[in-house]
């Protein structure tokens, strides 16, 4: 324990040089342990203060003289003292008072984080070797890239070609296990089963094509799919998106625990080998008997099929992203620590170790690798902070300890300040007592001090006050609230039982009472004694627990008592908080207490854009009208080569007409959504009716049917007569596709409706003046369609544009009034105008600097007038105004996404290969753009700002409710 003078006396010892370890010997780094509330981030905002108003003096020589200059021509800043957080909201926090405390600061962050701080030192390192600026891959582009390379290995067993790939052979001995419990004999081929772990149908949602077929509804088991599969491209194989979580997990822990390197990678295969650590006599007994059991059993082969797949993959991963960003620098922002761990290396290599050759970093990414970066290298040092405080130094990976103690190599000043019992990242890869351990012990050696209850003036009031998002106001009506149930204990005698009943994971000869961040052991703490009730003082700061038989009466409970808090003991919203185990748990509180009128705080983002019904409608509807821009001609050559029947022309439409009806995209009248099986009813009647009609009639029927036998004549027009390109002896049989034993029937059925309709949209686009209008209005637009009657008009009067409609005036014939049937008509009218537009600008924004994905969005988003409504209903407090606020949210996302989706790298791309001649680089289509964002699996990618309630209750999880108070 120290006071207040000795702190400062250690910080001041620590910038002057002279600060001493236990072992009496000069370092350069101040470990702080301190219990919980006992003041450690006030003490390091007072750290990072002193270095900030220090006097440091910069050597005066030629060689840092140059690399100031060299610095300053490549606009690098230089920081004298810097901080670190675990989070961006506490060190935006911490910033605000850092700079109101200083009054003028040139740093506009003072405080980051680590991994904040390896980004600019990796961006410095950039400008000075002449490398592109770094940027991170979000989660959607790193599942779209793991996707894409899983699916080549599923491709190479489906087509025969994994003999010679070892990543094929390590999924087979990986996935054997889970694949051999559900085989019967004779089913299929052992070799290529494991694809049935990773190729599932669960989520189709994200196919591009017709997964809407009988076959696929009725697919009772994988084998059946994997039928369906193979029949068609392969290249539409769904990948388990579980599967895809994890792979990306384990890339991002492999990263955060340091094993970047091959010679780490080998490291980590050689400890799996037993076999030659018993040989070598090296072990104990009690060790080599250890390794012979696991040697005997399959967890040793278990365990070097699972790191050698996961170094088989990150390689091929690695690869993929040099490939499809050859002129950008990407990297997973897992990596960032790492990169600036190898950056410290060669800058400490280059100054110390006289033996070194030339840098590998330079050797990596300068075309000129025989170029002597010495110069730069010893600027990149010079541009290293000389104080750096790290707040919460317990929640660091193994990559961020390896990062400070490079940093220490090379006379770096560092402030930790720590305690390991109040981690909350040691699910994401941090080992608390490891590296507290390694900072005393290990390369850092550093001081070892402890503070209890270190307060300065004004520094944690401000600091506290300073927390825009959880004001905490003192209530004294909390103590009377808490008075009322008897079985409360006091806080203190509370976190006193909890510190002390937490064990250190490293061996510590130190007894747990007096290690130097555990609380102080008051009566009844450790060991644990019953207190009397009499003596329990329940005052604001005390504690009471209750337990539930279910999560039901949990969350009743818990609710019940949030209201009367507030309604009977007039508390405010956000002096009370939530802090569940896991993000599911958080949304279920935040549903039912929107749900009750209690205003929460708490990110609502709990499914990933393609599952948003509006955004799949959009997509839809984007897709029907890229697909009317075919002619018949077109379709008909696809007929009669295979590629397309004419049943799954049919469901391709009718899928996306549902999907656009099934969602609120459309504004239906005073349905929430249309139901097209209410289309379909009479469409079924028409067809009941087809038989009953004769070639002599007149009626709206007859000329609907004469105009489906001249579209089906169309369509297989060149079906009979063989491509002369083609081998006689190919026969094309499309019937896998299709339950039906005849795709390409000519009977009137409902299919034939749909393909009425696609001729319509089609004959829509190839019209410009008939159904063109610049005023774009859906119900004026309705309205010119159920007027026309062609079956009134002689066929020598009937337009094309007549022809076209006929389908929906017999539709509307039958049911005149009918909402359903509207909102179709307004699905048709929206997807010709977008059709048109996509004719007549495509071409035009292909060649120039617009961005396709953005524009075609936007245009598509306009044409159905959402936005307007939608805001309206967002600003009621109700189920509907959420949902509504919700969608804005997600449509807000969408199209930031697509504003940043590869443009810049693709645009790149662009003009190099057309430097060079080759323009099949383009930029990003709106295909690719759906492509992607319908592989996006990762709820978190938010990328929308929402301004929270300023009153209201705060739901969080331990993670993030670091550096809040209530």
């Amino acid at each position: 324990m120290c006071t207040e003078d000795s702190a400062l006396d250690a910080v001041q010892s620590l910038l002057d040089g002279s600060l001493k370890n236990t072992s009496e010997r000069h370092t350069n780094v101040l470990l702080v342990f301190g219990a919980p509330n006992s003041g450690k981030s006030s003490f390091a905002l007072n750290a990072l203060l002193c270095g900030l108003r220090a006097n440091w003096k910069n050597t005066q020589d030629s060689k840092y003289d140059e690399a100031v200059q060299l610095l300053l021509k490549h606009a690098i800043r230089t920081d004298f003292a810097i901080a670190a957080a675990q989070n961006r909201a506490t060190a935006a926090r911490m910033s605000n008072y850092v700079i109101s405390n200083l009054g003028v600061s040139y740093q506009s962050r003072p405080v980051g984080t680590l991994s904040a701080f390896a980004f600019s030192l990796i961006s410095a390192r950039n400008k000075l070797f002449g490398i592109p600026s770094p940027k991170l891959l979000n989660g959607a582009e790193q599942d779209a890239i793991l996707r894409e390379i899983v699916r080549m290995h599923v491709n190479h067993v489906l087509q025969g070609d994994s003999g010679d790939c070892k990543i094929c052979s390590l999924f087979n001995d990986y996935f054997s296990g889970e694949y051999s419990k559900s085989l019967q004999d004779g089913d299929y081929k052992s070799h290529d089963s494991w694809i049935y772990v990773i190729s599932q149908l669960q989520n189709s949602d994200n196919l591009m094509d017709s997964f809407d077929s009988t076959d696929y509804r009725n697919a009772h088991n994988a084998h059946n799919a994997y039928n369906a599969y193979n029949a068609q491209n392969t290249q539409d194989l769904p990948i388990n998106s579980a599967f895809i979580h994890q792979l990306r997990d384990m890339l991002a822990r492999l990263d955060e625990m340091g094993i970047v390197s091959e010679s780490a990678e080998l490291q980590i295969l050689n400890s799996l080998n037993f076999q030659s650590h018993l040989q070598s006599g090296s072990s104990s007994d009690l060790l080599a008997t250890l390794q012979a059991d696991l040697q005997s059993s399959s967890i040793a082969n278990r365990l070097r099929v699972q790191w050698n797949l996961a170094f088989a993959l990150r390689s091929q991963y690695a690869d993929c992203v040099r490939k499809k960003y050859p002129n950008a620098f990407r990297l997973d922002s897992s990596k960032l620590l790492a990169n600036g761990v190898q950056i410290l290396n060669e800058i400490f290599k280059s100054l110390y170790d006289d033996n070194t050759e030339e840098s590998s970093v330079a050797c990596d990414y300068s075309a000129d690798s025989s170029k002597d970066f010495s110069k730069e290298l010893f600027a990149l040092k010079c541009s290293l902070p000389r104080l750096l405080v790290v707040d919460d130094f317990h929640d660091v990976t193994l990559a961020g300890l390896a990062f400070l103690e490079s940093l220490s190599s090379l006379g770096v000043r560092i402030v930790l300040t720590a305690n390991p019992d109040e981690s909350v990242q040691s699910f994401r890869g941090s080992y608390p007592d490891y590296v507290v351990e390694a900072a005393q012990h290990g390369i850092m050696q550093a001081a070892v001090l402890k503070i209890c209850d270190y307060r300065i003036d004004g520094v944690a009031e401000s600091y506290n006050d300073s927390n825009d998002s959880n004001d905490y106001v003192d209530s004294s009506n909390t103590s009377d609230l808490l008075k009322q149930n008897s079985r409360s204990i006091p806080l203190s005698l509370f976190s006193s039982r909890v510190s002390l009943s937490i064990p250190s994971l490293m061996p510590t000869p130190t007894p747990i009472a007096r290690r130097a961040w555990k609380m102080a052991n008051i009566q009844g703490a450790f060991p644990i004694e019953k207190i009397e009730s009499n003596s329990q003082e329940t005052e604001n700061s005390s504690v009471s627990g209750d337990l539930y038989r279910t999560a039901r009466e949990e969350m009743d409970c818990v609710i019940w008592q949030i209201k009367r808090a507030h309604l009977d003991h007039k508390i405010p919203w956000k002096n009370m908080a939530v802090i569940a185990h896991d993000n599911a748990t958080v949304r279920a509180f935040g549903e039912r207490l929107r749900k009750d009128g209690v205003p929460v705080r708490y990110s609502s983002v709990t499914r990933a854009l393609r599952e948003e019904p509006f955004i799949k409608a959009l997509f839809a509807l984007i897709e029907l009208a890229q697909f009317s821009q075919n002619s018949v001609d077109n379709l008909a050559k696809d007929v009669s080569l295979g590629t397309r029947t004419i049943s799954s022309i049919a469901r391709f439409v009718k899928s996306r007409i549902k999907t656009i009806m099934d969602s609120p995209l459309i504004d239906s009248d005073n349905y929430n959504c249309a139901d097209l099986s209410a289309v379909e009813a009479l469409m079924r009647s028409i067809v009941s009716l087809s038989d009953m009609v004769t070639s002599k009639e007149n009626s709206p029927l007859s000329v609907l049917i004469r105009q489906w036998d001249l579209l089906q004549n169309q369509l297989l027009n060149k079906t009979d007569s063989k491509n002369d390109g083609l081998d006689a002896n190919f026969n094309f049989d499309n019937r896998i596709f299709d339950s039906n034993p005849n795709p390409n029937s000519t009977r009137f059925s409902v299919d034939s409706c749909y393909l009425l309709i696609i001729k319509a949209l089609i004959d829509s686009c190839a019209i410009d003046k008939s159904m063109d209008c610049d005023d774009f209005s859906v119900d004026s637009c309705d309205s010119d369609l159920l007027d026309k009657s062609p079956a009134d008009k002689s066929p020598a009067n009937q337009t094309q544009s007549d022809q076209t409609t006929e389908i929906f005036s017999v539709l509307q014939k039958m049911r005149p009034n009918s909402v359903h049937l509207r909102t179709l008509m307004r699905v048709f009218k929206i997807t010709s105008k977008l059709s048109k537009i996509l004719k007549q600008d495509l071409a035009k924004i292909q060649n120039s600097e617009t961005n396709e994905a953005s524009y075609i969005l936007g245009q598509a988003w306009n044409l159905c007038n959402c936005a307007k409504k939608w805001q309206i209903q967002a600003l009621k407090n109700n189920d509907e105004g959420r949902l509504a606020n919700d969608r804005l949210d997600a449509a807000m996302r969408l199209f930031e996404y697509a504003n940043s989706f590869n443009y810049i790298d693709s645009r790149a791309d662009y003009y190099e290969s057309s430097v060079a001649g080759d323009y099949s680089a383009a930029a990003p289509t709106i295909t690719q753009f759906i492509d992607q964002v319908r592989q996006m699996e990762i709820e978190a990618d938010s990328l929308a700002s929402v301004a929270p309630a300023p009153d209201s209750v705060t739901l969080t999880t331990p993670s993030g409710s670091v550096g809040s108070r209530w």
